[in-house]
Protein backbone atom coordinates (compact mmCIF):
# COMPACT_ATOMS: atom_id res chain seq x y z
CA UNK A 1 0.00 0.00 0.00
CA UNK A 2 1.04 3.79 -1.27
CA UNK A 3 2.11 5.57 1.78
CA UNK A 4 -0.44 8.65 2.08
CA UNK A 5 2.53 11.01 3.02
CA UNK A 6 6.16 10.28 2.02
CA UNK A 7 9.28 11.47 2.60
CA UNK A 8 9.50 15.29 1.10
CA UNK A 9 13.23 15.25 -0.19
CA UNK A 10 16.54 13.88 0.22
CA UNK A 11 18.11 14.95 4.06
CA UNK A 12 21.62 13.67 2.82
CA UNK A 13 23.71 11.06 1.72
CA UNK A 14 26.68 9.32 4.14
CA UNK A 15 29.55 7.58 3.25
CA UNK A 16 32.73 7.08 5.04
CA UNK A 17 35.97 8.60 3.34
CA UNK A 18 39.81 8.12 4.09
CA UNK A 19 40.91 11.38 3.40
CA UNK A 20 38.17 14.32 4.73
CA UNK A 21 40.45 16.88 3.37
CA UNK A 22 41.51 15.46 -0.12
CA UNK A 23 36.77 15.29 0.15
CA UNK A 24 36.69 18.10 1.29
CA UNK A 25 38.76 20.10 -1.46
CA UNK A 26 37.23 18.06 -3.99
CA UNK A 27 33.19 18.69 -3.23
CA UNK A 28 33.76 23.03 -2.41
CA UNK A 29 36.92 23.76 -4.35
CA UNK A 30 36.54 21.77 -7.54
CA UNK A 31 32.82 21.25 -7.60
CA UNK A 32 31.96 24.04 -5.36
CA UNK A 33 29.12 22.94 -3.34
CA UNK A 34 29.96 24.62 -0.01
CA UNK A 35 30.34 23.12 3.17
CA UNK A 36 28.47 23.96 5.51
CA UNK A 37 28.63 21.92 8.63
CA UNK A 38 31.40 19.74 10.61
CA UNK A 39 30.89 17.76 13.48
CA UNK A 40 33.77 15.90 15.42
CA UNK A 41 31.99 13.53 17.89
CA UNK A 42 32.74 10.82 20.54
CA UNK A 43 30.15 8.29 20.88
CA UNK A 44 29.18 4.56 22.33
CA UNK A 45 28.36 3.22 19.43
CA UNK A 46 27.62 -0.69 18.42
CA UNK A 47 29.90 -1.40 21.92
CA UNK A 48 32.55 0.48 21.28
CA UNK A 49 33.24 4.22 22.23
CA UNK A 50 34.23 5.80 18.63
CA UNK A 51 35.67 9.14 17.45
CA UNK A 52 34.79 10.26 14.16
CA UNK A 53 34.45 14.06 12.17
CA UNK A 54 31.80 14.22 9.44
CA UNK A 55 31.17 16.99 6.99
CA UNK A 56 27.91 18.12 5.11
CA UNK A 57 28.40 19.67 1.58
CA UNK A 58 24.69 21.37 0.41
CA UNK A 59 23.00 21.13 -2.60
CA UNK A 60 20.58 23.91 -3.84
CA UNK A 61 17.63 22.31 -2.46
CA UNK A 62 19.06 21.66 1.46
CA UNK A 63 19.96 18.25 1.36
CA UNK A 64 23.61 16.94 1.91
CA UNK A 65 26.20 14.87 0.46
CA UNK A 66 27.84 13.83 4.06
CA UNK A 67 31.54 11.97 4.33
CA UNK A 68 32.40 10.50 7.96
CA UNK A 69 36.25 9.66 8.64
CA UNK A 70 37.52 7.78 11.72
CA UNK A 71 40.07 8.54 14.08
CA UNK A 72 40.81 5.01 14.93
CA UNK A 73 41.86 2.69 11.81
CA UNK A 74 40.27 0.01 13.09
CA UNK A 75 36.92 1.99 13.09
CA UNK A 76 38.03 2.96 9.54
CA UNK A 77 38.61 -0.49 8.61
CA UNK A 78 34.99 -1.78 10.07
CA UNK A 79 32.70 0.79 8.57
CA UNK A 80 34.32 2.08 5.15
CA UNK A 81 34.64 -0.45 2.80
CA UNK A 82 35.83 0.01 -0.68
CA UNK A 83 33.41 1.72 -3.01
CA UNK A 84 32.65 -0.49 -5.77
CA UNK A 85 34.31 0.58 -8.78
CA UNK A 86 31.17 0.58 -10.83
CA UNK A 87 29.67 3.40 -13.41
CA UNK A 88 26.57 1.83 -12.58
CA UNK A 89 27.15 2.40 -8.39
CA UNK A 90 26.83 5.79 -8.49
CA UNK A 91 25.26 9.50 -7.01
CA UNK A 92 22.89 11.38 -9.70
CA UNK A 93 22.39 15.19 -9.03
CA UNK A 94 20.10 16.86 -11.18
CA UNK A 95 21.60 20.42 -12.76
CA UNK A 96 20.20 23.02 -15.28
CA UNK A 97 22.79 23.20 -18.50
CA UNK A 98 24.32 26.53 -17.09
CA UNK A 99 25.51 24.32 -14.14
CA UNK A 100 26.50 21.59 -15.85
CA UNK A 101 28.51 23.92 -17.72
CA UNK A 102 30.06 25.71 -15.00
CA UNK A 103 30.77 22.27 -13.70
CA UNK A 104 32.57 21.01 -16.77
CA UNK A 105 34.87 23.85 -16.87
CA UNK A 106 35.71 23.27 -12.84
CA UNK A 107 36.23 19.67 -13.90
CA UNK A 108 38.78 21.10 -16.68
CA UNK A 109 40.35 23.70 -14.41
CA UNK A 110 41.48 21.02 -11.43
CA UNK A 111 43.33 19.37 -14.13
CA UNK A 112 41.12 16.03 -14.10
CA UNK A 113 40.45 13.87 -16.95
CA UNK A 114 39.35 10.45 -18.81
CA UNK A 115 38.92 8.12 -17.28
CA UNK A 116 37.77 10.08 -13.79
CA UNK A 117 36.06 12.12 -15.85
CA UNK A 118 33.53 11.24 -18.73
CA UNK A 119 30.60 12.55 -20.91
CA UNK A 120 27.38 10.47 -21.86
CA UNK A 121 24.51 11.52 -24.38
CA UNK A 122 21.67 9.33 -23.01
CA UNK A 123 18.89 11.02 -25.37
CA UNK A 124 16.61 12.09 -22.86
CA UNK A 125 19.52 13.90 -21.11
CA UNK A 126 23.26 14.66 -21.19
CA UNK A 127 25.26 13.48 -18.11
CA UNK A 128 28.84 14.72 -17.03
CA UNK A 129 30.48 11.85 -14.72
CA UNK A 130 33.33 12.47 -12.17
CA UNK A 131 34.98 10.61 -10.23
CA UNK A 132 35.88 11.47 -6.37
CA UNK A 133 38.45 11.55 -4.30
CA UNK A 134 36.72 7.95 -2.52
CA UNK A 135 36.65 6.37 -5.80
CA UNK A 136 32.56 7.33 -5.73
CA UNK A 137 30.96 8.21 -9.40
CA UNK A 138 29.13 11.63 -9.08
CA UNK A 139 26.60 12.21 -11.91
CA UNK A 140 25.54 15.63 -13.10
CA UNK A 141 22.76 15.23 -15.22
CA UNK A 142 20.74 18.01 -17.11
CA UNK A 143 17.47 16.57 -18.72
CA UNK A 144 15.86 17.18 -22.02
CA UNK A 145 13.82 19.46 -22.78
CA UNK A 146 11.35 17.17 -24.64
CA UNK A 147 12.16 14.68 -21.75
CA UNK A 148 10.57 17.64 -19.42
CA UNK A 149 7.86 19.32 -21.18
CA UNK A 150 5.30 16.62 -20.59
CA UNK A 151 6.38 15.49 -16.85
CA UNK A 152 6.29 12.02 -17.23
CA UNK A 153 8.26 9.04 -16.30
CA UNK A 154 11.50 10.91 -16.79
CA UNK A 155 10.13 14.33 -15.79
CA UNK A 156 9.07 16.21 -12.50
CA UNK A 157 5.67 14.27 -11.98
CA UNK A 158 7.11 10.14 -12.74
CA UNK A 159 2.79 9.34 -11.64
CA UNK A 160 -0.62 10.70 -11.62
CA UNK A 161 -0.48 10.53 -7.52
CA UNK A 162 2.90 12.83 -7.86
CA UNK A 163 1.07 15.11 -9.95
CA UNK A 164 -1.84 15.28 -7.99
CA UNK A 165 0.40 15.75 -5.26
CA UNK A 166 1.62 18.65 -6.87
CA UNK A 167 -1.26 20.40 -7.38
CA UNK A 168 -2.36 20.11 -3.76
CA UNK A 169 0.55 21.90 -3.00
CA UNK A 170 -0.59 25.11 -5.00
CA UNK A 171 -1.68 27.99 -2.86
CA UNK A 172 -5.24 29.01 -3.33
CA UNK A 173 -5.64 32.20 -5.23
CA UNK A 174 -6.66 35.31 -3.65
CA UNK A 175 -10.68 35.55 -2.82
CA UNK A 176 -10.60 38.35 -4.87
CA UNK A 177 -9.22 37.04 -7.97
CA UNK A 178 -10.93 34.88 -10.37
CA UNK A 179 -10.18 33.03 -13.11
CA UNK A 180 -8.32 34.28 -15.90
CA UNK A 181 -7.77 33.42 -19.88
CA UNK A 182 -4.70 35.07 -20.35
CA UNK A 183 -1.41 33.92 -19.70
CA UNK A 184 0.91 34.50 -16.45
CA UNK A 185 4.60 33.57 -16.72
CA UNK A 186 5.05 35.02 -13.12
CA UNK A 187 3.23 31.90 -11.45
CA UNK A 188 3.50 28.28 -11.72
CA UNK A 189 -0.03 27.42 -13.09
CA UNK A 190 -2.59 25.45 -14.53
CA UNK A 191 -5.39 27.05 -16.50
CA UNK A 192 -8.56 24.85 -17.34
CA UNK A 193 -10.16 25.91 -20.31
CA UNK A 194 -12.76 23.84 -22.41
CA UNK A 195 -11.66 23.30 -26.24
CA UNK A 196 -13.74 25.90 -27.58
CA UNK A 197 -12.52 28.19 -25.42
CA UNK A 198 -8.21 27.55 -26.17
CA UNK A 199 -8.42 28.23 -30.03
CA UNK A 200 -6.07 30.25 -31.00
CA UNK A 201 -3.79 29.52 -27.41
CA UNK A 202 -1.02 27.45 -27.00
CA UNK A 203 0.66 25.91 -24.15
CA UNK A 204 3.66 23.68 -23.85
CA UNK A 205 1.73 21.32 -22.11
CA UNK A 206 -1.44 20.38 -22.84
CA UNK A 207 -3.88 17.71 -20.96
CA UNK A 208 -6.87 16.19 -22.32
CA UNK A 209 -9.27 14.53 -19.71
CA UNK A 210 -12.21 12.68 -20.34
CA UNK A 211 -10.97 11.80 -23.71
CA UNK A 212 -13.41 9.22 -23.67
CA UNK A 213 -16.33 11.40 -22.90
CA UNK A 214 -18.32 12.13 -26.19
CA UNK A 215 -21.99 13.40 -26.49
CA UNK A 216 -24.46 10.49 -27.07
CA UNK A 217 -27.37 10.81 -29.79
CA UNK A 218 -29.52 8.00 -28.05
CA UNK A 219 -29.64 10.35 -25.01
CA UNK A 220 -33.04 11.52 -24.25
CA UNK A 221 -33.64 15.25 -25.17
CA UNK A 222 -35.23 17.27 -27.99
CA UNK A 223 -33.92 16.34 -31.73
CA UNK A 224 -34.00 18.60 -34.08
CA UNK A 225 -32.79 17.82 -37.71
CA UNK A 226 -31.96 20.98 -39.32
CA UNK A 227 -29.89 21.07 -42.17
CA UNK A 228 -27.30 24.33 -42.60
CA UNK A 229 -28.88 25.03 -45.88
CA UNK A 230 -32.32 24.72 -45.19
CA UNK A 231 -34.67 27.59 -44.43
CA UNK A 232 -36.58 25.11 -41.45
CA UNK A 233 -35.45 21.38 -39.68
CA UNK A 234 -36.57 18.71 -41.62
CA UNK A 235 -37.41 17.08 -38.25
CA UNK A 236 -38.50 18.43 -34.41
CA UNK A 237 -39.13 15.54 -32.13
CA UNK A 238 -38.30 14.35 -28.40
CA UNK A 239 -36.26 11.67 -28.26
CA UNK A 240 -36.63 8.91 -25.19
CA UNK A 241 -35.03 5.70 -24.76
CA UNK A 242 -33.16 3.88 -27.58
CA UNK A 243 -36.50 1.26 -27.55
CA UNK A 244 -39.20 3.79 -27.79
CA UNK A 245 -37.72 5.94 -31.12
CA UNK A 246 -39.11 3.77 -34.06
CA UNK A 247 -37.83 3.37 -37.75
CA UNK A 248 -38.99 6.82 -38.79
CA UNK A 249 -36.35 8.83 -37.40
CA UNK A 250 -33.05 6.07 -38.46
CA UNK A 251 -31.98 8.29 -41.10
CA UNK A 252 -31.72 11.71 -39.19
CA UNK A 253 -30.20 10.11 -36.30
CA UNK A 254 -27.57 8.29 -38.36
CA UNK A 255 -26.87 11.39 -40.12
CA UNK A 256 -26.77 13.32 -36.53
CA UNK A 257 -24.40 11.06 -35.11
CA UNK A 258 -22.03 11.32 -38.11
CA UNK A 259 -21.67 14.74 -37.69
CA UNK A 260 -21.05 14.13 -33.94
CA UNK A 261 -18.20 12.06 -35.10
CA UNK A 262 -16.58 14.88 -37.06
CA UNK A 263 -17.25 17.51 -34.21
CA UNK A 264 -15.12 14.99 -31.57
CA UNK A 265 -12.47 14.79 -34.50
CA UNK A 266 -12.34 18.27 -35.34
CA UNK A 267 -12.12 18.94 -31.55
CA UNK A 268 -9.45 16.33 -30.80
CA UNK A 269 -7.10 17.84 -33.76
CA UNK A 270 -8.17 21.38 -31.53
CA UNK A 271 -6.78 20.46 -28.18
CA UNK A 272 -3.05 18.26 -29.80
CA UNK A 273 -2.49 21.47 -32.22
CA UNK A 274 -2.55 23.30 -28.53
CA UNK A 275 0.71 21.80 -27.53
CA UNK A 276 4.04 23.15 -28.35
CA UNK A 277 5.90 20.07 -26.45
CA UNK A 278 3.57 17.33 -25.17
CA UNK A 279 0.73 16.22 -24.48
CA UNK A 280 -0.97 13.83 -22.41
CA UNK A 281 -4.44 12.06 -23.08
CA UNK A 282 -6.56 10.64 -20.52
CA UNK A 283 -9.84 8.60 -20.40
CA UNK A 284 -11.09 5.15 -19.35
CA UNK A 285 -13.80 2.38 -21.40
Amino acid sequence: MTMTRRPGRLHHTAYVTKDLEATRAFYEDVIGLPLIATYTEMDELFGKERTYCHCFFELADGSALAFFQFADPADQAEFGPEIPSSPFIHVALNVDAATQAEIEARIVAAGIEPPATYVLEHGYCRSVYVTDPNGMILEFTHDTPEATAADVDAGRYPSLAGFLARLRSFDSLDEREGPSEGRSDTVDAIRLMTIHACKGLEADLVVLADAHRRTRSDQAGLFIDWPPEALRPDHLSFLFNAGLRGSSRERSLARDNDLRELEDRNLLYVALTRARRGVIVSGTQ
